[in-house]
């Protein structure tokens, strides 16, 4: 999810101390070739050392940490980019695990716990059954593209049922979906295409570009590229142009299996029934944040 927004890179030029951080503009931090590590510590990067901060008990902590990464015959056991000459991933993951105390520490947890320590921002995790979706779909999708306006990162679940905290497939009427119990996934954008056929020109397809972090398994039903999918080679057009306007390194093939897919909101709705957002509250509000025991 955060390799989506390079502007969440945060450069500190003063020194470590430095409590307010600059946040940098997507220009800026597209250019970043070391990135998520304050300049002070860029030097240090050609002896494999490397700094990570985290937001922890309402402060900024830096982590410090070495270039060696655990393996099993030279591959890296646990968090890696699929690019592997891209090594972000497993220097955060490791930063982080220091943090925490160890590795095992990050198995589980919640996404919006994990949201608050790398980006600082306040958290939400609503719940909401079918019943609640159906009937406040209106407000839901205003929340969505709200979000996205302020740049907010959001992401969504399907609770694990029965089967507690093991992930598995979701079914629906005996239909495997694709989609994962008890499995995060991250909303991307979501956005609207108009529909020449309905006789309302006001009506619109409803549309979330989800994104699954394991690169692959995506669901399967309409407009997620699969064999036949008539709704998206109909409105083929339509999504060449959505995927054309995308950032370059964004752009993606939405017949691949690569856990990037495109699911209309009805469908979202009846899949999904948790959201967790990391709010980026807009410019023109104010905020004190209060640090005590509750």
């Amino acid at each position: 999810m955060l390799a989506s927004h390079d502007e969440l890179i945060r450069g500190d030029t003063d020194g470590i101390n430095k409590e307010t951080m600059e946040v940098l503009d997507k220009t800026s931090a597209s250019k970043c070739s070391v990135g998520v590590y304050p300049p002070l510590f860029h030097k240090f990067r050609r002896y494999g050392i490397y700094c990570m901060r985290f937001f922890k008990d309402f402060s900024w902590r830096y982590v410090i940490i070495d270039k060696y990464m655990p393996t099993v015959d030279y591959m890296l056991v646990f968090a890696k980019c699929l690019d592997e000459e891209e090594l972000w991933v497993p220097l955060i993951e490791k930063a982080y695990a220091k943090l925490a105390g160890c590795y095992q520490a990050l198995t589980s947890g919640n996404v919006d716990d994990g949201l608050v320590d790398m980006t600082g921002y306040a958290c939400e995790k609503p719940k909401y059954d079918s019943k609640y979706m159906e009937k406040h779909k209106e407000e839901i999708w205003q929340k969505l593209v709200d979000n996205q306006e302020n740049e907010c990162l959001m992401g969504c679940s399907c609770s694990p049922g029965s089967a507690g905290g093991v992930e598995h497939d979701l079914e629906i009427d005996g239909w495997n979906t694709g989609i994962v119990r008890g499995h995060a996934y991250s909303i991307t954008k979501v956005f609207e295409i108009p529909d020449p056929d309905m006789e309302n020109p006001r009506k619109t397809h409803r549309l979330l570009l989800i994104r699954n972090p394991w690169g692959s398994k995506e669901w399967l039903g309409n407009w997620s590229g699969q064999e036949e999918d008539e709704k998206l080679e109909k409105h083929k057009s339509k999504i060449d142009d959505f995927i054309s306007e995308l950032e370059e390194d964004e752009r993606f093939d939405p017949n691949a299996d690569d856990g990037l897919f495109f699911m209309n909101f009805k469908s979202f709705r009846e899949c999904f029934d948790k959201m967790f957002i990391a709010i980026n509250f807009p410019d023109e509000w104010n905020a004190v944040r209060f640090k005590s025991y509750w």
